[in-house]
C-alpha cells in the first residue's frame, strides 16, 4: 500500500503540489499507525513559483511526521531548509527493540525477564532480537520463582541446589540467594513404592526411620532435619519397647502438609502431627516411652503432640518422653495423656539439659513424682519458657513439675489445675535450685501436705514477679528449704515476706475459664521488678507501661506481675 502511495506522489509532483503535501502528511500518519514512521525525499518537488505557497504545508507535514515518529530521536531537514528535531517516547511492549530499549519481549508484564520499562530484570538475560528472548541465569545467586527451584550462587552439584537450579534429594532450599540444608521427608500417608525420604514425593512413612536416615547424613552435613507431614504416627508396632529415638544433631519438626519448601511455611497448630504410643488395633497395649534419647546432643523435637505412653509397672520412667544424659530442645509441642506407674508421666529428664519452650504439658499422670515433668539427678538442668502445665495429677511430689537435685529456671509459664499430695503446681525435693520468674499459679491442689502452688522440701526456691493465687490449701510450703519471694502477688495474710510483694486479688480475666490475663485495674499491672522481667511475656508480646496505672514496681520501663503483660487499649 505504501509503494502505491509513493508512485502516486511521483505522478503528482508536477501536477498538484498542494495536494501532494497533504498526502505526505496523511501518509506519515498512516505509517505511524502501522507501527513505523518514514521520511520522504521531496527535493525538487516544488517549483520557484509555489515555494512560498508550500512552506506552511511543508512545515505542517513535517511537524505531524515528527510528532508521530517512533522512539529514535532524529533530525530532519525539509525542502525549505526547515530543521525539525524529534524527541520521542518508546513503544515498549511492541516486540521491537528500539535504540532506547534494552529489551522488548512483546509485552509489558513484569516477572518474565523484560519488565514494563523494557529493561532486563535481575537474574535474567535477554537477547536484542525482535522480540527479545529472556532466560534466567542459573548460578548467579538471584532466585527467580517460577523458573528456578533454587539458586545458591554457583553451578555445583551436591550442595543442595544443582547445576540446573533444582533442589537435590535430601535437601530443602530457600532464600535469595538460596540456602540449602539437609532434610529427610516423612509422611504417614506416603504411597511411594520404594521410599527413601529424599523428597516429599518419596517420603518415608515412619518418623523413627526418618531420624535414622538423617543421622547417617549428619557426618557430612553437620546437622539434618526431619520434616513430618500432619497425621497420626502409631509408634507401637508389637513391643512396649517401640519408641521414637532422637539422634545427635537431628532436628525433628512436625506441622507440615507435605508440599513445603521451607520450615517456616509449616503450621503446627493447624496441621497437627501426632506421635501416638497406644496400639491402634488392640486398645490397652502401648509403648512405654513414646520418645526417648540416651546420651544425645543437639536434638530437637518441635511441633508434635506426644501422647499415649503407658506403663503399668515400676521402674519405667517417662512414658511420654524419657531423656537421659542428653541435650534436647522441645518446642511447640503438646505432651498430653501419658500415664506412668513411676516418675514422669509427661517428660522425664535425668542428667543433661532440657530446653522446653512454647509447649503444653497437660493431663498426664504418674503414681510417683512429676506427673507433668520431672528433672532428676545431680547435674540435671532445664530452662522452661512460655509453657502451660495443666491437669497433671501426680502420686507424690509435684503435679505439674518435680525437681530433685537439678537446677531449673522457669519463665513466663502458667501452672493451672494440677494436683499431687505435695506441691500441686510444683514440688521441690532435695538439693534442687529452682526459680520462677513472671509465672502464674492458680487452682492447683496439694492433697495431703501444704503448698498448693509450690512445695519446697530442702531446696533453694526463688519466686520473682509471679502470681500465686487461689491454690489449695495454701500457696507455699517450705520445710526446711530456703524460699525467697519478691515483687509477687501471693494469697496470704499477712503479706508474704519480701520486697514488693502484695496480697491483693490479681483480677484475672477468667481463672475458671483458663484465662489468666490481667483485667484493667489489676494491682499487678506495673508492679513488678522490670530488671528481672523478660522482654516479652507468655504471648510473646512486649512489656508495656499502662498510662492509667501508677507504677508501684521497680525500674523502667515498668513490668507486670505474672505470665501475661496487660496490653492497654489505645
Amino acid at each position: 500500500m505504501l509503494s502505491h502511495a509513493i508512485e502516486s506522489m511521483k505522478w503528482l509532483r508536477t501536477k498538484r503540489p498542494t495536494v501532494l503535501l497533504a498526502l505526505c502528511a496523511l501518509c506519515g500518519a498512516v505509517a505511524l499507525a502501522g507501527g513505523g514512521g518514514c521520511i520522504f525525499d521531496t527535493s525538487g518537488l516544488a517549483s520557484s513559483d509555489n515555494q512560498n505557497g508550500n512552506q506552511n504545508a511543508n512545515a505542517n507535514a513535517n511537524a505531524n511526521a515528527n510528532a508521530n515518529a517512533n522512539d529514535n530521536d532524529n533530525e530532519n531537514t525539509n525542502d525549505n531548509g526547515n530543521t525539525n528535531t524529534n524527541t520521542n517516547t518508546t513503544g515498549c511492549g511492541d516486540g521491537i527493540v528500539d535504540t532506547a530499549e534494552v529489551c522488548d519481549d512483546g509485552n509489558t508484564v513484569p516477572g518474565d525477564g523484560c519488565n514494563d520499562l523494557c529493561t532486563v530484570e535481575a537474574g535474567w538475560v535477554c537477547t536484542r532480537d525482535d522480540p527479545s528472548v529472556c532466560t534466567t541465569v542459573c548460578g548467579d545467586g538471584i532466585f527467580v520463582a517460577g523458573t528456578e527451584v533454587c539458586d545458591d550462587g554457583n553451578s555445583d552439584d551436591g550442595d543442595g541446589c544443582s547445576a540446573v537450579c533444582e533442589t537435590e534429594d535430601f535437601f530443602a532450599c530457600s532464600g535469595n540467594p538460596s540456602v540449602c540444608a539437609c532434610v529427610v521427608y516423612v509422611n504417614q500417608a506416603s504411597t511411594a513404592g520404594a521410599p527413601d525420604g529424599g523428597s516429599w514425593s518419596n517420603a518415608l512413612p515412619s518418623v523413627d526411620d526418618g531420624i535414622a536416615t538423617a543421622a547417617t547424613l549428619v557426618p557430612t552435613q553437620s546437622t539434618c532435619d526431619v520434616w513430618a507431614a500432619e497425621g497420626t504416627y502409631n509408634i507401637f508396632s508389637g513391643s512396649t519397647a517401640d519408641t521414637v529415638t532422637l539422634r545427635n544433631r537431628v532436628g525433628v519438626y512436625g506441622g507440615f502438609t507435605g508440599v513445603e519448601t521451607a520450615r517456616d511455611q509449616r503450621d503446627w497448630h493447624l496441621h497437627q502431627t501426632v506421635l501416638n504410643g497406644l496400639q491402634s488395633v488392640l486398645p490397652g497395649f502401648a509403648t512405654e516411652h513414646v520418645v526417648s534419647a540416651d546420651s544425645v546432643v543437639g536434638a530437637t523435637l518441635d511441633g508434635f503432640t506426644v501422647t499415649g505412653g503407658r506403663s503399668v509397672s515400676g521402674d519405667i520412667d517417662g512414658t511420654g518422653m524419657r531423656l537421659v544424659s542428653s541435650d534436647v530442645t522441645v518446642a511447640n509441642c503438646r505432651i498430653r495423656d501419658n500415664r506412668n506407674a513411676d516418675d514422669g508421666g509427661g517428660i522425664y529428664v535425668e542428667g543433661g539439659h532440657l530446653t522446653l519452650t512454647d509447649s503444653e504439658i497437660a493431663d498426664n499422670a504418674s503414681l510417683d513424682d512429676g506427673a507433668g515433668v520431672i528433672i532428676r539427678g545431680v547435674g540435671s538442668t532445664a530452662t522452661i519458657h512460655r509453657s502451660l502445665f495443666s491437669g497433671n495429677v501426680g502420686g507424690d511430689l509435684g503435679g505439674g513439675l518435680a525437681v530433685h537435685d537439678g537446677d531449673v529456671s522457669v519463665v513466663n509459664s502458667v501452672f493451672w489445675s494440677n494436683a499431687s499430695p505435695r506441691g500441686g503446681g510444683a514440688g521441690l525435693g532435695t538439693s534442687a535450685t529452682v526459680s520462677f520468674t513472671n509465672c502464674t499459679f492458680s487452682l492447683n491442689t496439694s492433697t495431703s501436705s501444704g503448698g498448693g502452688a509450690i512445695h519446697n522440701d530442702t531446696s533453694i526456691l526463688t519466686v520473682t514477679n509471679s502470681i500465686l493465687w487461689g491454690d489449695i490449701p495454701e500457696e507455699l510450703e517450705t520445710l526446711p528449704g530456703v524460699t525467697t519471694v519478691t515483687y509477687s502477688a501471693v494469697l496470704t495474710t499477712p503479706v508474704y515476706v519480701g520486697q514488693g510483694n502484695i496480697n491483693s486479688a490479681p483480677l484475672f480475666v477468667s481463672a475458671l475459664g483458663d484465662d489468666f490475663h490481667l483485667s484493667s485495674g489489676s494491682p499487678c499491672i506495673d508492679a513488678a521488678d522490670s530488671s528481672a522481667a523478660p522482654f516479652i511475656d507468655a504471648d510473646s508480646l512486649a512489656r508495656v507501661d499502662d498510662p492509667n496505672t501508677t507504677n508501684t514496681g521497680l525500674g523502667t520501663p515498668p513490668a507486670d506481675m505474672g505470665a501475661y503483660e496487660y496490653q492497654p487499649v489505645p
